[in-house]
């Protein structure tokens, strides 16, 4: 099978300054796990995923000398994180993601 037979015909692209809510309803009506981003002038920017926005949203932890592990966010506050993820911007949970 040619690899192309695997690729999706017609991707779900989407700009950067969609709300995350929308894309999420175009994701599910095209039944796509991934989205394209492009910025205004049309350019590739990334790839938005349900993995991604998940990933966003739950508790990091992280490994210190010693062996500790530590919880650097609180699962409890999800629902609201959730809330306040849809309402954002796309390029904005970008840059929220990639800060240090």
């Amino acid at each position: 099978m040619p690899c192309h037979a695997g690729m999706d015909s017609k991707p779900l692209i989407v700009k950067l300054d969609q709300l995350v809510e929308d894309v999420l309803v175009q994701m599910d009506k095209k039944c796509v796990d991934h989205a394209i981003l492009i910025n205004a002038d049309g350019a590739y920017e990334g790839l938005f995923s349900r993995a991604f926005l998940l990933r966003s949203l739950l508790p990091v932890s992280v490994k210190v000398d010693g062996g500790a592990l530590v919880n650097l966010s609180a699962a409890p506050g999800i629902a609201q994180r959730l809330k306040k993820h849809f309402l954002c911007r796309l390029k904005n949970l970008l840059i929220a993601a990639v800060r240090p």
